[in-house]
């Protein structure tokens, strides 16, 4: 294996360790007094503190601890440095530890390394293979991290691994990163495989704001660690059609919960944008010390404040692409624009195009997939052909949601997912795009036909007035697949 360096005596559990052992020395609790607090044996807490562990004591058993003391130094009156007060740069920290935290990465990084030079190809051209960075490829090979398993099963098919030596490929890449459930004991570790995949998001290209969708959803993932203490991982692909964005997370969260963070986290963006004070007071309210309240706002807040620049500069350049396809659809149908009402076009424009905030820009990049019913427009009224405003009205919001150019048979697949899809939605809308994306592995691409298809047995009752035949035809067009 690839050596990491000298530098590199400490492991992030070692150091998470050490840390949790400063702040209690300088808090003036002792061994027994923490372990009373905890309700564990003073042995346990000695292992913990001078690093004898072999894997992250459970979250809720670190948070106690960190408590405790904190308590014993405002009693005592002893001073505790500011950087080992605040319980989310620890929630952060053990957050980082599970995602790093392995079994035997080791193992199977030599056992990739030794069949990628068998298959004789380079780190680049596995890394194009499977659809990642090659620095990904070297973090596998090193043992520093473990791709998750649809990755793995991409990985065998690049290296063209079969029969029993693919078995024991994708068992040996089994020893998942460990995950810490708060509620449940002992055997509260999970692996954040395919089990733990609680959500998928396709946003195509086109779609409006989908430059900014990684900022965007980077604050998702911050405010749900930091708010409700969950392991997330973001994972997922690109092409040139668009982004899949995976979200993994902690076992013990159930879908209802994490539909329902889509609107704390809408409010809590609200709050960051107009009032820092109250959005400070309500992490208060969770449990969070006033100090680092404030600096989480404060930095969460400015990141929000320069998101809004760039999605309102995108907005308007979206407006304008908008408005010029409109006026060359009116000049080809041979329509004078000197006689079209502009004031009114431009309020229809302003009136389909989401605004430029950042909750504007989330409701349409990840809410809207999330299973919940998308607001209704108002009507607005215009003083020209019905026909027009029925034409204008589809080109701007297929312009906004950056699917003009899929074929008429996927988009009537989204157009009866957003009827029946029900808390698949996301899922659904995912393998249509996937179908329909040249570039998706061909693996998700035949996992999306099945799951399609399966929908289309579901609705079959229900959705008289759609041609599933012909739906039923454009999946079995997908030949190969």
């Amino acid at each position: 294996m690839t050596n990491l360096g000298q530098g590199a005596t400490s492991n992030p559990l070692d150091l998470f360790c050490a840390r949790l052992k400063r702040l209690q020395q300088a808090s003036g609790i002792s061994h027994s007094q923490l372990a009373e607090a905890v309700i564990c044996s003073r042995s346990q807490i000695g292992d913990i503190l001078n690093g004898k562990v072999r894997k992250p004591p459970e979250w809720n058993l670190v948070s106690v601890m960190i408590r405790a003391c904190i308590a014993h130094a405002e009693r005592t009156g002893r001073s505790v440095p500011l950087e080992l007060q605040g319980e989310e740069s620890w929630r952060l920290q053990y957050l980082r530890i599970g995602d790093d935290f392995t079994r035997s990465w080791a193992a199977f990084g030599d056992v990739l390394q030794q069949l990628r030079i068998n298959a004789k190809m380079s780190q680049t051209e596995l890394a194009e293979a499977v659809m990642r960075d090659t620095a990904q490829i070297i973090r596998w090979e090193q043992g520093v991290a473990l791709p998750g398993l649809l990755t793995v099963e991409r990985l065998a098919d690049a290296l063209h691994v079969t029969g029993p030596r693919r078995e024991s490929f994708e068992t040996l890449a089994d020893a998942r990163p460990i995950t810490w459930s708060q509620d449940q004991g002992q055997g509260g570790v999970h692996g954040s495989d395919e089990s733990n995949l609680l959500l998928r998001l396709y946003i195509p290209s086109q779609r409006l704001y989908a430059p900014e969708a990684d900022r965007v959803l980077s604050l998702f993932r911050d405010w749900i660690m930091v708010a409700h203490g969950h392991g997330i991982r973001q994972s997922g692909y690109r092409t040139a059609a668009g982004q899949m964005y995976e979200f993994f997370v902690d076992g013990s969260i159930k879908r209802a919960d994490f539909r329902r963070d889509f609107d704390e986290f809408s409010n809590f963006l609200t709050v960051c944008s107009t009032d820092t004070s109250l959005a400070a007071e309500k992490l208060a309210q969770m449990g969070f010390g006033r100090a680092a309240s404030t600096d989480f706002v404060t930095r969460f807040g400015r990141e929000v404040r320069r998101l809004q620049v760039d999605l309102a500069h995108e907005r308007e350049r979206r407006v304008l692409a908008i408005r010029h396809d409109l006026e060359e659809e009116l000049v080809d149908s041979g329509i004078e624009l000197g006689l079209v009402p502009s004031a009114q076009i431009n309020a229809l424009i302003e009136r389909l195009v989401p605004g430029s905030s950042a909750v504007d820009s989330f409701a349409l990049l990840a809410a809207s997939q999330s299973g919940r019913s998308v607001q209704p427009i108002p009507a607005l009224a215009l003083n020209f052909n019905q026909q027009y405003i029925n034409a204008f009205e589809s080109t701007i919001i297929q312009n906004v949601q950056g699917v003009i150019h899929l074929s008429a048979d996927a988009k009537k697949f989204l157009s009866l997912i957003d009827r029946f899809g029900g808390e698949e939605t996301p899922s659904l809308k995912a393998a249509v795009h996937e179908l329909e994306d040249p570039d998706a592995r061909p693996s998700d691409r035949t996992a999306a036909k099945r799951r399609l298809r399966r929908f289309l047995g579901q609705v079959a009752g229900a959705a008289h007035d759609v041609g599933l035949d012909l739906l039923e035809k454009y999946l079995e067009s997908k030949m190969g697949l």
